[in-house]
């Protein structure tokens, strides 16, 4: 009977163990999901250009800026794409805020994880394009200048990205089975 009393006692004690890490887990995976999520808002309202002038256009503002329409009705033919691939990675960045929180919740079905993971690596993407974009369009005669909000979307991207796709962090949020997954 002692060893039964003794295994329920090593059963308990390990219960209270698997609890502690998953708590553990748990802070591990949401701080740097919050940081990402903090950055990724913060990048969307602060100044994103300044113009010579110091006028300061947020992410919005700097989408309506390319998109602007003319008193014709015409857009700026070399504006215009940039313009739309800034409104990808706005619906791109808006949509890694919605999914990064289910990261904290545990396991995710394998679906919700497939599609977290796209949104991020599409985030990854956008973040670099944004970045060849300001390049590209803030020459050195250019009236405008990159402010900080380029610098918050990459750090916050990174983060998202770190904690998607870090073997570490995976193994506490990614979908788990008891059966080998098919490599598809």
């Amino acid at each position: 009977m002692t060893d039964e009393s003794e295994n329920a006692r090593r059963y308990e004690q390990l219960r209270g163990l698997e609890a502690r890490v998953g708590v553990l887990e748990k802070i591990a995976v949401s701080v740097p999901v919050l940081v990402a999520e903090v950055l990724l808002v913060l990048s969307l309202f602060v100044p994103f250009v300044v113009t010579k002038d110091a006028e300061t256009f947020n992410f919005f503002q700097f989408v309506g800026h390319l998109l602007k329409v003319d008193a014709d009705g015409d857009t700026d033919g070399y504006n215009l794409p940039f313009g739309l691939a800034f409104v990808v990675l706005l619906v791109v960045v808006a949509a890694s805020l919605l999914l990064l929180p289910y990261l904290m919740r545990g396991p995710l079905s394998v679906r919700l994880s497939r599609v977290t993971t796209a949104f991020i690596a599409l985030l990854v993407l956008g973040s670099a394009g944004a970045w060849a974009a300001l390049s590209i369009g803030l020459r050195f005669d250019s009236r405008e200048e990159a402010a900080a909000a380029p610098i918050l979307l990459a750090l916050g991207t990174l983060v998202a990205a770190l904690v998607t796709f870090l073997p570490a962090y995976r193994r506490v949020w990614a979908a788990r089975s008891d059966k080998p997954q098919d490599a598809r």
